[in-house]
């Protein structure tokens, strides 16, 4: 082989390796960012509410957030935690208005504004429900370390080709979802506080809270 080939197989190599060095300190340098910016979770986002209006994370600064995700058509996780947030919000009275509660769907393809307005209309006054695309809902998940997979529901035993054209109506309504169920209550300067596990009984969740809220110079 030639000494100028050669040389220009090392001089290509060398800017692969510069490249991928500098991809790699950029990529570190951004997970740097986050975690100084949002603590260990949290993250930017513009999404939908339930009213059809754009809301990004930063119309939330200067008030505390009780996030989660989930979806509207959830059986049972769901809906009891959004009443033990509601719960949480009376008890603490006063205090609670300090405090935001935000559903955020992990269903981009039925939880529209309409199905969300519907849902939080059950719970507290102030709750607000968020939605999106499946990648901006996905990269949200992601920020807080949440997870969640969708779980298809097998035909209902005893269809036949009469029903053939009813399941495909019902097809929507043919899947549920396997999440993660934790509450994320996130500060008023946007960064992440503490989360609060599935189950624990809207009395518990106030006095924790509580003990922030009075512990806060804000």
């Amino acid at each position: 082989m030639k000494k100028n080939n050669i040389f220009q197989i090392m001089s290509a190599l060398a800017l692969l390796l510069v490249v991928i060095m500098n991809g790699s300190a950029h990529s570190a340098s951004s997970e740097d960012q986050k975690l100084t910016q949002y603590g260990q979770y949290g993250g930017p986002y513009t999404l939908i509410d339930h009213h059809g209006k754009s809301v990004t994370d930063r119309d939330f600064l200067g008030r505390y957030v009780m996030m989660f995700f989930g979806y509207t058509f959830c059986p049972d996780i769901c809906p009891t935690t959004m009443q033990v947030v509601s719960d949480t919000l009376d008890i603490l009275g006063a205090q609670g208005e300090k405090i935001q509660p935000v559903f955020v769907s992990i269903d981009a393809e039925r939880d529209t504004p309409e199905a969300l307005a519907g849902f939080v209309s059950h719970f507290h006054p102030r709750m607000i429900g968020l939605t999106g695309s499946n990648k901006q809902l996905l990269a949200l998940a992601n920020d807080y370390g949440a997870s969640y997979f969708k779980v298809f529901l097998p035909p209902s035993i005893g269809d036949s080709d009469e029903n053939a054209e009813k399941s495909v109506e019902d097809e929507k309504s043919g899947y549920l979802y396997n999440h993660s169920a934790a509450t994320y209550l996130m500060g008023p300067d946007g960064k992440f506080i503490t989360y609060f596990p599935f189950g624990m009984p809207p009395e518990d969740m106030a006095a924790e809270t509580l003990k922030i809220l009075q512990a806060s110079p804000q």
